[in-house]
């Protein structure tokens, strides 16, 4: 019979499995007592492998209790191998996994985030944006609790801390029960003017130039912009409206201690000086204009957010002002998507916020990096290894080639040509 075309979508897929795929080379997989073990994977579901080396180890799994996920590497901040692509990366690098059963994985990172809230954090990130069901075990552990505490307690100079504790609370709203603990925190007072007092702080901090050369080298430049409390706070103001008492209490310093400064008048320069501090002054704008969006049901706070902007220098004439600020209540959710779209940032952007964050980690990161470039620039065997899986893949993407068309895409024909 005639064989049925195969459609360009498998096509891909084959070529991504023809990628990944490489059982001949075992991964060290170890576990939290020790144990090891060299394990082969394949392109089947992640989570059936995670399942087999369970039952290699002789350990119970489940979806609930006894889930377990693994590890790229065993340090305490090790992303979560949460994909196919991941696997093939640790293989590439030569990663040993971290066999883990989730909830005590989850336990052990709030716990490091005690003692060592930087490296804590980056764990943290990696764990809740790597799979679901972590994130689940690290909301019902109260770690949102746990992130909100450190947000308040931090000190000036501790910004990229405050940066990522947003970054992970925001990964959490996604989920049903995340919104769920976040209005049942609202209920208890936990998002106070302290809380965020110290997210405007943050939103306005310079950002300081290297100290040497070496840090330089170690890729700790400049401090990138805090997006994610940017994307905290307009969030809190599209959810929770009511919370507009709070930050206009923390922006003007009650609930802190006795010398704090009123911070509209630096908002109010922010915005006027834009051209010089693009991001303080774009986030500042956005952030006066969602206040006063999100006040529209509490006359007293809107009056007094009003009498708090009164004089200040925004970038116009009074009545530039007035329209900008005031005169949008009537579009409240259009415009209020619109602000909370234009601060919003992707995963990828909010992992550079992280590493950036981490310096311990990102260096570790770049020192293994930097061991397994030489070794691949001095191993003539592995680069004759690489040669021939090229070849074979190759070979392959030929094969496949005499069912399908692929004259109409450019791309795959070139890659087949050469």
């Amino acid at each position: 019979s005639r064989k049925k075309p195969l459609r360009m979508k498998d096509v891909v897929q084959q070529v991504q499995e023809s990628l990944l795929a490489d059982p001949g080379r075992p991964l060290l997989v170890r576990t939290k007592t020790g144990e090891e073990k060299l394990l082969s994977f394949d392109n089947r579901p992640l989570q059936d492998q995670v399942k087999k080396c369970c039952h290699m180890f002789r350990l119970p799994y489940d979806e609930e209790d006894d889930y377990h996920v693994l590890t790229s590497g065993l340090d305490p901040d090790a992303g979560i191998v949460a994909t196919l692509t991941d696997l093939a990366e640790a293989r590439a690098l030569r990663i040993p996994l971290g066999l883990r059963r989730g909830i005590d994985l989850v336990m052990e990172r709030i716990e490091v985030l005690k003692h060592n809230p930087q490296e804590g954090l980056v764990g943290l990130f990696q764990l809740v944006r790597g799979d679901p069901q972590l994130s689940e075990f690290f909301i019902a552990a109260d770690g949102m609790e746990a992130l909100i505490a450190l947000i308040k307690f931090s000190q000036p100079g501790e910004e990229e801390i405050v940066e990522v504790a947003m970054a992970t609370l925001c990964e959490l709203t996604p989920f049903a029960t995340g919104m769920e603990r976040l209005r049942l925190l609202d209920d208890e007072n936990q998002f106070d003017p302290k809380f965020f007092r110290r997210l405007i702080e943050t939103l306005l901090a310079p950002f300081p130039d290297p100290v040497d050369a070496e840090q330089e080298v170690t890729g700790q430049t400049k401090r990138r912009p805090p997006f994610s409390v940017l994307y905290g706070i307009l969030f809190f103001l599209q959810e929770l409206p009511e919370l507009t008492n709070a930050l206009h209490a923390g922006i003007v310093g009650y609930a802190s201690n006795a010398n704090a400064d009123d911070l509209y008048p630096q908002m109010g320069e922010a915005v006027d000086n834009e051209l010089e501090e693009e991001f303080q002054g774009i986030a500042a704008s956005l952030v006066l204009s969602a206040m006063t969006l999100a006040a529209e049901e509490d006359e007293d706070c809107f009056k007094d957010i009003k009498d708090a902007l009164d004089g200040l220098p925004l970038n116009g004439d009074t009545q530039d002002e007035e329209d900008t600020f005031f005169g949008c209540i009537s579009q409240k959710d259009h415009l209020m998507s619109h602000l909370l779209s234009s601060a919003m940032i992707s995963s990828a952007e909010l992992t550079e916020a992280v590493l950036q964050s981490g310096s311990a980690h990102k260096s570790k990161l770049l020192q293994r990096l930097t061991k397994t470039q030489k070794r691949l620039d001095v191993t003539a065997n592995e680069n004759a290894i690489l040669r021939e899986t090229l070849q074979r893949r190759q070979n392959t993407m030929a094969r496949v080639s005499k069912f399908v068309n692929i004259d109409a895409d450019g791309l795959l024909k070139q890659a087949v040509e050469n």
